[in-house]
């Protein structure tokens, strides 16, 4: 099927007993391995040996939302091994770093961290890595059930994103940024913003119309936030048959223009109807409704984010 790059996730993947032989099977059959997430709990020498042998260079994808004392019930942890288990995490991304592989964090922006992101910066920027990026929680059914608990008013959280921008680019962007629907560091290489056409298509970034997920229990889906929205499951139909299959067809030939909310809206050109799995989420409906986190998203963008990368000259 002409697959390039195949990345394993979880749950937790250092928990398989058989990974290297997962790996092992990938680069056998000429795929490349292009990234492993994992809470980097179980990350040591004997891992890193194992990479070792590897031809792939992949991203390790650390998930850290905690700094001492809060964030940590977000991820299930108990407040009470907080600490132990962040400098834990902290060794084990310097020893990925120090052998070479490259570390992308990734943090999902909560009631329990908000006020603590300049710390969380300043603790980041030490550790060599080689990229952030900041998430909203996805308003999953799971996420729904603890939404009171962890939710955070949107405005807020944009506040929060605009003042850790700013600092990023006045210490002159030590690692890459990413903050969801607000900055991506590669879109700005050029020197200028590009919008966006009614003919492009809404899944077309970070390689999302090329790529599905394959969960656990054997179900595809269109990318991983879609837990919800089988297309098919290994067990009873190929990966090809799936892959190729109308349904998914139908979502990754969404375009622009065809999202009914979202025609006549001046800020489609520039956040493409964000993100069709919380429009689903949202609303009950993948192709039609609106990603009201990406409407409120890209009006701050326009009203202060732009600005502030004009007067950086990231854009014209």
């Amino acid at each position: 099927m002409q697959v390039n790059n195949v990345g394993i996730s979880g749950g937790e993947p250092l928990m398989m007993p058989r990974l290297a032989e997962v790996l092992e099977a990938i680069e056998e059959r000429d795929m490349r391995i292009s990234a492993l997430f994992s809470n980097g709990l179980l990350i040591n020498k004997k891992f890193i040996e194992m990479t070792k042998d590897l031809r792939s260079r992949f991203l390790m994808f650390i998930s850290l939302d905690s700094i001492p004392g809060v964030g940590v019930t977000f991820r299930g942890i108990r407040k009470a091994n907080a600490q132990r288990i962040l400098e834990r995490i902290l060794v084990n991304i310097k020893l990925l770093v120090s052998n070479g592989i490259g570390v992308v964090v990734n943090t999902v922006v909560n009631a329990e961290n908000i006020e603590h992101l300049d710390e969380m910066y300043r603790l980041i920027s030490k550790l060599g890595i080689n990229s952030w990026r900041l998430g909203f929680p996805k308003p999953t059914p799971k996420f729904k059930n603890q939404a009171d608990k962890f939710s955070v008013d949107w405005r807020s959280i944009a506040e929060h994103y605009l003042a850790l921008l700013r600092k990023h680019l006045e210490h002159e962007m030590p690692f890459r940024l990413q903050i969801e629907y607000l900055f991506r560091e590669e879109l700005f290489e050029q020197g200028d913003l590009q919008t966006l056409s009614n003919q492009d298509f809404v899944c077309d970034y970070e390689e999302r119309r090329s790529g599905c997920c394959v969960k656990p229990n054997g179900d595809v889906v269109s990318c991983p936030y879609c837990s919800d929205l089988p297309i098919g499951n290994i067990h009873e139909a190929s990966i090809r048959d799936i892959w190729y299959s109308d349904q998914m067809n139908s979502i990754k030939m969404i375009q622009i223009g065809d999202v009914v909310e979202c025609r006549g809206c001046g800020l489609a050109e520039l956040c493409g109807t964000g993100c069709r799995a919380n429009a689903y989420f949202l609303h009950g409906d993948f192709h039609n409704a609106k990603d009201d986190h990406a409407c409120l998203a890209v009006a701050f963008f326009k009203e202060r984010v732009l600005p502030l990368l004009r007067e950086h000259g990231m854009v014209s």
